[in-house]
Parts: C-alpha cells; structure tokens; sequence
C-alpha cells in the first residue's frame, strides 16, 4: 500500500507543476507522509483514513496560506473596468 501513496505523490508533485496553484502540492505531502506513516504501519483502512485527513487539513493551510503569497496587492492594468477616451488618431495609425 505505501507504493501506491508513493505514486499518488508522484503524479500529484507533476500535476502541481502544471498547475501552480499550490492545493495539489497539499495532497502530494499527504501521500508523501502517509507513505512514510505506511512503513511502519500497515493498516490499509486506516491509512486512507489518515491519508483523507492529512488532505482536508492541508487543503485548508494551502487556502489560508495562498492569499499571503500575493507580492502585488493592486492590479497592473490600469484601465479596467474604467472608460477610454480616444482623443486622436493619427493618420499612419489608420491602417
């Protein structure tokens, strides 16, 4: 059982580096633990158990750690949602 919480984690770390958004890194620790918690221990049921745990409370760090990571708190383009007067235009600019 632990190889298979070793591949879960696998699969979950290259999954993550296609996405970014941190939630699959949570699940690939919990498999990642629950693969270290399986050498020792070898109750499969309760392995899901804890594997099922570790992913709802890591999930939940991941979604109250996220909004921390932001560097730019306002947007970088300045017009959105806002209107736009266009003064000239240029004839070259006519194409």
């Amino acid at each position: 059982m632990q190889w298979a919480f070793f591949i879960l984690a696998l699969f979950a770390i290259l999954a993550e580096l296609n996405t970014g958004t941190f939630y699959l890194a949570g699940v690939a620790l919990a498999a990642l633990l629950t693969a270290f918690i399986a050498i020792w221990w070898s109750h499969d049921l309760w392995l899901v158990v804890i594997f099922a745990m570790l992913c709802g409370l890591l999930t939940l760090v991941v979604r109250l750690y996220r909004p921390t990571l932001r560097s730019v708190k306002d947007p970088t383009d300045f017009d959105i949602g806002q209107p736009v007067t266009v003064l000239t235009v240029h004839p070259e600019d006519n194409r």
